[in-house]
């Protein structure tokens, strides 16, 4: 009898012990169940803040993913007006690069806050969706907790909660002008291969090897797990309407878009 119960005691510390190494493991990688999540105020540290990223659901409200081709009136979530009208002409405005360090000329913007218009005159404009996330915007981050180093500090991330730190969700891009090329570098952790990338064109979703993606680097964040950097070009005939950077999961993960450039 006494054998058996040393078996089943065993057998338990084994199955413990498994689950305790993932779940460390998740942690270190950057990952936060929402319950371990404290209440936070703004007199916490913003590296902290921006440190804490929840593991996303698995499900996804009716009409949040769709599939190719779909209406142009209907690329946007169901309430919100799509922001490229479907006859815009293609090509339009002149080549422009985005760092995300400065404001374009007669704007304003901070560190870790909202943006959306900002960079409508060259052609950019911007919106987040998360379940979590009160914020329908994207925020200009100081980043340089999740970037190489050397690197320039601001970058484009998900929304800023002063509860929950650095949102998980969907950041889009939407170019009004339609340009022909898009290139950025997205940067986000290595153990999600691939990062999700949709990108529309009049309407229609591109076959994602037409998005041609080029890695950059593989790197390890002060007190994380290792990162990965990549080059994306996505290039459309017809224009590019707007390219979907999804961070959702499962499992939710940090996002972070830098260095744009749209080319009409």
């Amino acid at each position: 009898m006494l054998p058996r119960v040393l078996r089943r005691i065993a057998g338990f510390l084994v199955v413990a012990l498994v689950v305790f190494v993932s779940y460390k493991s998740l942690r270190f990688a950057g990952f936060q169940l929402r319950w371990e999540n404290p209440d936070q105020g703004l007199e916490h540290d913003l590296e902290d803040r921006q440190s804490l990223v929840e593991v996303a659901r698995a499900t996804f409200p009716d009409g949040f993913r769709t599939s190719q081709p779909v209406p142009a009136g209907e690329l946007s979530q169901e309430g919100e007006l799509a922001l490229v009208a479907e006859n815009a002409s293609v090509g339009i405005g002149e080549l422009v690069t985005i760092d995300f360090e400065s404001p374009p000329p007669g704007k304003s913007f901070c560190a870790n806050c909202p943006v959306s218009d900002e960079w409508e005159v060259s052609g950019l404009l911007l919106s987040f969706h998360s379940w979590t996330a009160n914020s329908t915007r994207p925020y200009i981050i100081d980043a340089s907790n999740f970037l190489p180093s050397n690197s320039p500090r601001h970058a484009l991330g998900g929304a800023l909660s002063q509860e929950h730190g650095l949102e998980v969700g969907v950041i889009q891009l939407d170019f009004p002008g339609r340009p022909r090329k898009v290139e950025f570098t997205i940067y986000g952790p290595d153990m999600i291969d691939p990062f999700e990338i949709i990108v529309w064109s009049r309407g229609n979703r591109i076959e994602d090897t037409a998005v041609i993606r080029t890695v950059a680097t593989r790197y390890r964040p002060a007190g994380r797990s290792q990162f990965r950097s990549e080059r994306v070009l996505a290039e459309a005939a017809t224009g590019l309407d707007r390219i979907s950077l999804d961070g959702w999961g499962p499992p939710g993960h940090v996002l972070i878009i830098d260095n744009l450039v749209i080319d009409p």
